[in-house]
């Protein structure tokens, strides 16, 4: 479920729907063939046409390929993200708040805000492997990529490999320069991003408008689930409509109406009262959790 296995994985699927469909044509190499054939192009075509809409760009109905300058942004972004291990849902609802801004440096600092901290890294990356787990780590580096992985599997050494990856990162980071590098890579990006936007004649006016039809500020995340399930278990079905509604209306400016900034929409105030819930308790429905591993995962679900 790697956010960059997700094309390979979807044509793969496609390839094994194919051949279970093969004895109604009997025609599945050649069908396979023509499929795969405009898979890819077809793919990125609408993936970097769907991530320019979310940057503001228009997309219209024929467009057949987002222009060169566009996919150069999304893939600087995509980099950035990864980078610094950015918050995917915060990033993008963020964007709006950054092009606001009178200067890039000060656009970026606002994006600085939604990667993970020096303190979250430290935490994902966990404790140091101890004596015995260096050992074993040590025979599995000693493997074959497969075969250390199927034997990770076998012992249950699976969460031993992730943390000894997480460390091994962490450590080849200089977190003295990563701040400072984080801020000047993205004050560059933003740069572009605005050139772009004004070359195609587009305001800040329309790319918000755009941006906020097509960045959520509510995904439906793991501590969320988890939150709704412990109240619905004490008989208190209350954060689950809550939640409901928010899922329902993921592009609402969540963050503006927990922070009092503006009126609850519909029923929402007589939701969380019956939820024996605030308005400032969705601040942490909107945000990922805090210091947590989960902060610095892409999920499905963004």
């Amino acid at each position: 479920y790697s956010y960059d296995n997700q094309p390979t994985m979807c044509k793969w699927n496609i390839g094994k729907l194919i051949e279970a469909l093969n004895p109604l044509h009997g025609e599945e190499g050649q069908l396979k063939e023509q499929v795969f054939e405009t898979y890819d192009q077809e793919y990125r075509v609408a993936y970097n046409n769907a991530m320019a809409q979310k940057l503001g760009f228009p997309v219209t109905d024929d467009a057949q390929q987002a222009a060169p300058e566009i996919e150069s942004i999304v893939s600087t972004l995509m980099e950035n993200v990864q980078t610094y291990t950015a918050d995917f849902t915060s990033l993008f609802g963020s964007l709006v708040e950054a092009l606001e801004q009178n200067d890039s440096e000060s656009a970026a600092t606002i994006l600085c805000d939604q990667c993970a901290s020096e303190v979250v890294l430290r935490n994902a990356a966990g404790q140091p492997l101890n004596e015995r787990e260096q050992k074993a780590a040590a025979v599995l580096s000693s493997m074959p990529p497969l075969q250390a992985r199927q034997a990770a599997l076998q012992y249950g050494l699976g969460p031993l490999m992730k943390r000894q990856a997480k460390q091994k990162a962490l450590a080849s980071l200089d977190l003295s320069l990563r701040d400072k590098e984080m801020q000047d890579s993205w004050t560059s990006w933003i740069s572009q991003w605005r050139k772009e936007l004004e070359r195609n004649g587009i305001s800040k006016e329309q790319a918000t408008t755009r941006m906020k039809q097509h960045n959520p500020n509510f995904v439906l995340r793991n501590h969320v689930c988890e939150d709704v399930i412990a109240a619905a278990e004490m008989g208190n079905f209350g954060p689950l409509h809550v939640c409901l509604d928010m899922a329902q209306n993921p592009y609402d400016d969540w963050k503006s109406i927990a922070l009092g900034d503006q009126p609850p929409p519909r029923n929402m105030s007589s939701l969380l009262h019956e939820a024996g819930m605030k308005h400032s308790d969705l601040l942490e429905w909107i945000r990922p959790p805090k210091g947590q591993e989960q902060w610095i995962c892409v999920s499905c679900s963004s």
